[in-house]
């Protein structure tokens, strides 16, 4: 295996860059410090994380189990006092803090790549139980159209809502603040028939150095997943927002200052791109930044020779196709595209009694894309950290 810097930030280029993988623990600007070890080291992660996602039977390398749980409270019910109701990975720290709920007491642990032991930094208890970590509270908006998801899209912020999607410009750009009446003006949001119970939004685009040379809006379509439950029929649609071909582009800061939002960045979807049935059971979308997801549903997996229930998590990857030719030869835009994983990626036996009341062990799940890690938490207080690199 060579050693050159050179050759290790040639593959690091090719092989995760190009391909829109995640670079663990670093950025596209910081290549250029980084040497031959650490390139070597970051693109061998990538690829393996890359590989065993999309490999016939994909698998943790290694699982760091701990529990969660601290003196007893006895001002909850019994199932409160031990059931992990959130698990979180803090965003920008590659995996290695992990955050947990447990009835009035939420947890930061530390756990870190390559040990086999989790370590409690930091615990603040609440005066009373954590219903949410993130909350999506607005009370002037509709009951069955409250916030799913919300994603900044580079100039803009993405909002989807149970029953539409909004775009609207960011508060800064470029260290530039808008002006009120430019965001008001420039808001616009489509709506849809039915109400969703989950979504999840998907940017993919060419890593850049810096916001300064990231366009008003990707070159790639932007990809929103929502489940949605209708006369007993359970699917998940997608969405893609192509970007507008008319829309002007801010190339320099100074085109900045009079805040002109002429037209959309993006076209809106008459209609959905794809519909994917899902099993009744499915629950919690998880999706990281690189298109990386997974649901959970109740499936029969196989267990020495037997056919058993189990709570699975099902994976799914998001990726960007090319467009098939139109008259004349011109291709059109690229067209988002999903994978669901060969197999599942992490499975838990259950019983009868599970499935009947809907009230499984598996509590709370969790997913960091870029290091390539799962975690897993349940009603006993038990969390699981699955590496899949």
């Amino acid at each position: 295996m060579s050693k050159l810097r050179w050759v290790w930030y040639d593959a690091m280029k090719r092989h995760v860059v190009q391909k829109g993988l995640p670079i663990p623990a670093a950025s596209v600007a910081d290549l250029k410090a980084l040497d031959a070890a650490h390139l070597e080291a970051r693109a061998v992660h990538a690829v393996k994380f890359d590989d065993n996602w999309n490999s016939p039977h994909p698998a943790a390398r290694k699982a760091i189990e701990f529990s969660a749980l601290t003196l007893g409270d006895d001002n909850l019910p019994m199932d409160n006092l031990t059931t992990v109701s959130h698990v979180a990975f803090l965003p920008g720290r590659n995996g290695k803090y992990l955050i947990t709920v447990v009835g009035r007491v939420l947890t930061c642990w530390e756990v870190p790549l390559g040990e086999s032991e989790a370590y409690r930094v930091a615990e603040w208890t609440a005066a009373k139980k954590i219903e949410q970590v993130i909350v999506n509270d607005d009370p002037q908006i509709p009951k069955d159209n409250s916030i799913l998801a919300v994603k900044p899209v580079n100039r803009y912020l993405l909002i989807v809502r149970q029953r539409t999607f909004e775009v609207l410009p960011a508060p800064s750009w470029r260290k530039v603040r808008p002006p009120y009446p430019a965001l008001v003006s420039a808001s616009s949001s489509i709506e849809m028939d039915l109400p969703a119970s989950s979504s999840v939004v998907v940017v993919r685009q060419v890593f850049a150095a810096s916001s300064d040379d990231l366009p008003d809006w990707p070159t790639e379509p932007v990809t929103i997943l929502s489940r949605y439950s209708d006369d007993g029929f359970e699917t998940m649609h997608q969405y893609d927002l192509l970007p507008n071909p008319k829309a002007q582009n801010s190339d320099a800061k100074e085109k900045l200052k009079d805040q002109i939002f002429d037209c959309l960045p993006c076209v809106f979807p008459s209609q959905y791109t794809r519909v994917m049935s899902v099993a009744p059971s499915s629950c919690d979308l998880r999706i990281g930044p690189s298109g990386k997801g997974f649901w959970t549903e109740t499936r029969n997996v196989v267990v020495r020779h037997a056919q058993n229930p189990a709570r699975c998590l099902v994976g799914f990857e998001v990726t960007t196709a090319e467009s098939e030719p139109k008259d004349g030869g011109k291709k059109g835009p690229p067209t988002a595209r999903v994978e669901l994983s060969k197999d599942v990626l992490y499975a838990r036996r259950c019983n009868i009694h599970e499935i009947l009341w809907k009230k499984y062990m598996i509590s709370a799940t969790a997913l960091e894309d870029t290091v390539g890690r799962i975690a897993v938490g349940d009603v006993t207080g038990n969390v699981e950290v699955l590496d899949l690199a």
